[in-house]
């Protein structure tokens, strides 16, 4: 008879030591995604645990043999004013996707053992938030379909898609299928540079080439990322947190040669950046930043025209821009992938509350508001 058993790893050398056998995991789980990958996920810690996040990654295991995971972290955080034990997955804002990390074949073993975990009381929790689950990997529908079956109250939220460009079409073709608009916008941004006799350069700095220099690149990106209108947002690289994640992340990502980085000057000054990951042909654009002093000449739109137009001669399959709904993505994608986020509400007092207040009061107050609002329109 097979025994199933599910663990808690909260240790930080426990998590390093499973390396290995989680890389095996996500490549059964979808072999194009970076975002599944131990790396990525050793690299998101080291900005968590500067947040007081609480490692918590369920594992479960089939006979001794690891078969799935679900990383996860455990924060304290207030919603709708209800104070609450959170479980999210182990991710940050530059995450793209999410999943509970399996063999197709296991994922109901590997689900049931997450349940399992979950009702056991080894980790207190009153809700479990996870964003960025694709839509059309099969984790997210067992874990949904699972979860209510297990009696518990679940949410599904269609709040983002990862919108990307094919990269096997031809360049000249799709360029030419781009709205006047754009096309329109991209010239006006290099006429006024040549107009003012700018000299700008473009350079693409690659792990996989010899005499890479990651030292001094991150130094000018993290500089360049601290003059962008994102500095207000605690998001820059010159925070503890962020800075962290990309030192790390750009560690394994030398290592393993596949980090690309493109950068725009300005009579040789910074001007423009962007932060890439080549992984098993996708590229997966993850941090774009341009210095402000640069905004009239708008940087960031003539570096992103350039990348885009270079990646088509690159040997890859696919162009990921992020999640977001940024009003120049729409102008270049024509294909997105759709994410869900997946709330699950505990058997707490407090989680009770806020699922009623979320799923029951707050719509009805909504409708409420908008016959009121309907009524009052319809009055002489």
């Amino acid at each position: 008879m097979q025994v199933l058993e599910s663990s808690i790893i909260s240790d930080e050398d426990e998590f390093c030591s499973l390396a290995s056998d989680w890389n095996k995991l996500a490549h059964r789980t979808d072999q194009s995604s970076v975002f599944l990958r131990h790396e990525w996920n050793d690299a998101a810690w080291q900005w968590l645990k500067k947040d007081d996040c609480e490692l918590c990654i369920v594992c479960v295991r089939r006979d001794e043999e690891l078969i799935g995971l679900c990383p996860l972290v455990r924060r304290q955080t207030v919603r709708a004013g209800i104070r609450l034990n959170e479980l999210g997955g182990l991710a940050v804002p530059d995450t793209q996707e999410f999943s509970v990390i399996a063999n197709p074949a296991d994922l109901g073993d590997v689900v049931t053992g997450l349940m399992n975990i979950l009702k056991s009381g080894t980790v207190r929790w009153d809700i479990m938030n996870l964003e960025k689950l694709p839509a059309d990997l099969p984790a997210t529908k067992v874990l949904e379909d699972t979860a209510r079956t297990c009696g518990y109250d679940v949410q599904t939220l269609l709040k983002h898609d990862n919108p990307g460009i094919d990269l096997q079409d031809d360049w000249e073709a799709y360029y030419g299928r781009r709205s006047r608009r754009l096309k329109k916008g991209n010239n006006l941004v290099r006429n006024r540079l040549q107009r003012d006799d700018k000299v700008v350069e473009i350079r693409c700095f690659d792990s996989a080439s010899e005499g890479f220099e990651l030292a001094r690149l991150l130094e000018t990106l993290t500089k360049l990322s601290a003059s962008s209108w994102k500095a207000s947002t605690g998001l820059t690289l010159n925070n503890p947190g962020p800075g962290a994640f990309l030192a790390r992340l750009s560690e394994h990502a030398v290592n393993n040669s596949w980090l690309l980085v493109w950068l725009l000057t300005i009579d040789q000054e910074p001007a423009a950046m962007e932060y890439q990951l080549e992984f098993n042909g996708v590229i997966s654009a993850l941090r774009a930043d341009y210095d402000g002093k640069f905004q009239d000449y708008s940087p960031g739109t003539l570096l992103n025209w350039r990348i885009i137009e270079r990646l088509f001669e690159r040997e890859a399959s696919y162009y990921a821009l992020g999640p977001g709904s940024n009003p120049y993505k729409s102008r270049w994608v024509e294909e997105a992938r759709e994410l869900r986020d997946v709330i699950m509400y505990g058997p707490s007092i407090r989680a009770r509350a806020l699922h009623t207040l979320e799923m029951h009061i707050k719509p009805l107050l909504r409708r409420i508001l908008q016959k009121t609002g309907s009524d009052s329109s319809r009055e002489p």
